[in-house]
Formats: C-alpha cells, sequence, structure tokens
C-alpha cells in the first residue's frame, strides 16, 4: 500500500470516529433527558460534554491538519523539482545587497544567521486585506539542523510589530538557507524537512535551501507539477526568483 493510501485510510478512519463522537455528543443532548430522569444531573452531564467538546474537536481538527500536511509533503517528495542554479547567492555578501533590493529588510545580523523579511499585501485572496510575512533566514553555523531557536522569537517580535500597527498577517512564508559541503543522507534528510501547519496567525510554510558551492547549485524539496494551494506555488515561485 502506498504512503498515500495509508494517510488516506488514516484520515477517513479519523473523519469517521469524529462524525461517530458528534452524533453521540447530540444524541444525549436530545435524549439524555429520557434516558437519565434526574434533571439537574442531565443537566450537569450536557454542560460537562459540551465543555469536553471543545477539547475533542480542537483534537481532531490538529489531527486532520497533521495529515493533511504529511499527504502534501509525500506528493512533493513524489513529484521533485531539479536543483536550482546559484543565481544570487553565489556570494552571501552580494546577497544581502540583492534581498534588500527586493524590498526586504534586515531584522539582524549575528554569528549564527541574518534573518529577513517582508511584508506584502495579499495578491492571492484579492478580496481581503491581509498581508504575506515573507521571511529569508540565511544560517551561517555548520550543523546538521536548518531550525534555530532564536528565529522563533525574532519572528514573534516582527509579527507583533505589524499586530501593533493593525496589520493583520495570514500567511509566512519562510526560506530557511545554508551553505553544504557534501550531499550525505543527513544532509539530504535535513533539506527534506519542508513544513506546512496551521497558526493561530494562519498558515505557516517553511522550506529548506542548502547552497552546495562545489555544483553551484541549490538543492530543496519542491514540486514543479504538484502544489498543494496557491500559496505553496508563490512561494516557490519566489525562491527561484531569490535564488
Amino acid at each position: 500500500m502506498s504512503d498515500v493510501k495509508k494517510i488516506n485510510r488514516k484520515f477517513l478512519f479519523a473523519l469517521i470516529s469524529f462524525i461517530v463522537y458528534i452524533l453521540f455528543v447530540v444524541a444525549f443532548l436530545i435524549f439524555g433527558g429520557y434516558i437519565i430522569p434526574i434533571v439537574n444531573l442531565v443537566l450537569v452531564l450536557d454542560v460537562v460534554l459540551l465543555i469536553g467538546s471543545l477539547f475533542v474537536v480542537s483534537a481532531y481538527k490538529t489531527k486532520f491538519d497533521q495529515l493533511t500536511n504529511i499527504s502534501y509533503i509525500i506528493k512533493i517528495r513524489a513529484n521533485p523539482g531539479e536543483p536550482l542554479p546559484m543565481n544570487h547567492t553565489l556570494t552571501l555578501d552580494y546577497y544581502k545587497g540583492y534581498l534588500q533590493s527586493q524590498d526586504f529588510v534586515l531584522y539582524n545580523h549575528d554569528k549564527q544567521h541574518a534573518l529577513y523579511y517582508r511584508l506584502t499585501k495579499d495578491k492571492i485572496k484579492k478580496m481581503l486585506s491581509r498581508y504575506m510575512l515573507e521571511v529569508v533566514v540565511v544560517e551561517f553555523l555548520k550543523s546538521d539542523s536548518f531550525f534555530l531557536d532564536i528565529v522563533d522569537s525574532e519572528i514573534g517580535k516582527i509579527q507583533q510589530l505589524f499586530l501593533s500597527e493593525k496589520k493583520t498577517i495570514d500567511r509566512m512564508l519562510m526560506t530557511q538557507i545554508k551553505e553544504i559541503d557534501d550531499l550525505d543522507d543527513k544532509t539530504r534528510d535535513s533539506i527534506k524537512e519542508i513544513v506546512f501547519f496551521r497558526t493561530r496567525i494562519g498558515i505557516i510554510s517553511t522550506i529548506n535551501i542548502g547552497l552546495h558551492r562545489s555544483s553551484k547549485t541549490a538543492v530543496l524539496l519542491y514540486s514543479d507539477t504538484y502544489s498543494p494551494s496557491l500559496y505553496y506555488r508563490h512561494h516557490v515561485d519566489l525562491i527561484k526568483k531569490i535564488i
């Protein structure tokens, strides 16, 4: 059985169990008084059931999002694109100026990383006055992971800045870049750790890129033939432009 079919079966099982739970709650709210003759007890159980349902619905929503995101990643891995030419990233000193010429703002630069951001109007959902936060993180550390704890803190501060300006961010597209020496299995696995998930600010998409100097190519996991959303396609097109 393929990975996609396994995920679809898990999603279907979760959906059926969720429907069964909802039917049980509705049935108890309607017929609980006939089953249990004590009115006060029925009212207490109704309240407990409704409060408990808030947590159950939240848990199911998280589960559905996880399965959906895993399905996206499996389909992208099944239809991978080729490494990209390093048009603007041949030297990171030049890259700083290039990103700034593309309206990216340098938020922080230290020995670990440089973080750039750009806020743009959401051109995909044109009817809504929403914004997309595009973030580029250039890492300087030689490590296996692409994820730095300090980046989460910095992005939180950027979000608060725009929140105070009454600008609603509905999507965040994060591109994480670092130089790599060898394309061994551990490095490839790190690059493949792309992320799609929903938060209180909306959907976050993260794509990792390894700059392979010897071949002058940027290695990343993406697809030209499959796209889970228009925002993902926008993210891939943005990477092709700025790499």
